[in-house]
């Protein structure tokens, strides 16, 4: 997206990740984007200010490279490099859980809070734990990997290497490979229809559309999500009792379903009289959170500085 100071949104561009992530082909890909949303705009880029880019994983910001990403299979990838290749202008590199807090903490649903906890339901599982009004990193800025608590020691194997984590059990990528391996045994289930009989095809919204009509089996493994993620914020809640916890990431679009189990679940799993201010909400900003909060930081660095936004110290022949 490229968008002004007050997240109002001039130009977009979006394609689908598909299966294969591997660098070389997603790179060049978010060249293209980012060039199409620049072109969409109608905008100079010369009025553009700098740019913010949202990952998954644990990354080296300074240096711009993703040291590991469960999701993209990534491991000491330099990302930022080739798009400064592009793009002469101040360019920083974000967790995209954060970036999503960033995003709601700004424009969205966090606005009125200093203290909580935006928890990314997508393909994967992760989050952010905003302090005083701003992101809390941890000590090598790896805090924020809920999605990564074991839940099921004996559980299957996720995607960081461990056994019987919380984005193992509940992500959508999760819920969507146990029902794609359930349906070959009940192919009577409504999640195969609304698939057109394409057992590939089934995803995470397929299922809760099911459960949403009745599926029994799709109910049974929304349900079983949902009590895995329950569980996991009543903990978390335990641990850290935030004022606000926000759910974003496509399965978050799951509406009632979701959001009225998960506060069941909660309610039943957390201490007694802990966490009695929270609130569990949906985010505001929907599919758009993660790039307006990545915006967000660019942002945030411009008006801290009085308005000036450094670009790399090899480029400081303009100002972004």
């Amino acid at each position: 997206i490229l968008m002004d100071q007050s997240g109002k949104i001039f130009g977009k561009s979006s394609v689908k990740t598909g299966s294969e992530c591997a660098p070389h082909t997603i790179i060049p890909r978010l060249l293209n984007l980012i060039e199409g949303a620049v072109l969409a705009s109608g905008i100079d880029r010369e009025r553009i200010i700098g740019m913010g880019v949202g990952m998954p994983g644990l990354l080296d910001p300074e240096n711009g490279r993703v040291i590991f990403s469960p999701d993209y299979h990534w491991e000491n990838v330099d990302l930022l490099g080739p798009i400064r290749e592009h793009y002469d202008m101040h360019i920083v590199l974000e967790n995209s859980n954060r970036a999503l807090a960033m995003g709601e903490k700004w424009f969205g649903a966090g606005q009125d809070s200093d203290y909580f906890i935006c928890v990314n339901l997508g393909h994967g599982i992760g989050s952010a734990i905003v302090e005083d009004g701003d992101i809390y990193r941890g000590s090598c800025g790896s805090s924020g990997e809920f999605g990564h608590i074991t839940l099921d020691r004996n559980g299957p194997v996720c995607d960081c290497g461990s056994n019987g984590c919380l984005e193992a059990l509940a992500s959508g990528n999760a819920i969507a490979r146990k029902a794609q391996a359930l349906v070959v045994e009940n192919e009577a289930s409504f999640i195969l229809s609304l698939a057109d009989g394409n057992v590939g095809a089934i995803d995470a919204k397929t299922v809760f559309d099911a459960a949403k009509a009745g599926d029994k089996l799709a109910k049974g493994i929304v349900d079983q999500a949902i009590e895995y993620i329950g569980i996991g914020l009543a903990s978390y809640i335990n641990l850290l009792d935030p004022d606000l916890i926000i759910l974003g990431g496509g399965v978050a679009n799951a509406g009632d379903i979701l959001l009225d189990g998960i506060k069941e679940v909660v309610r039943q799993r957390q201490m007694k009289h802990a966490g009695r201010k929270v609130r569990i909400v949906v985010g505001m900003r929907g599919g758009d959170a993660t790039a307006i909060g990545a915006a967000s930081f660019i942002l945030k660095s411009f008006i801290e500085s009085g308005g000036y936004v450094a670009t790399p110290p090899a480029r400081r022949n303009r100002v972004g």
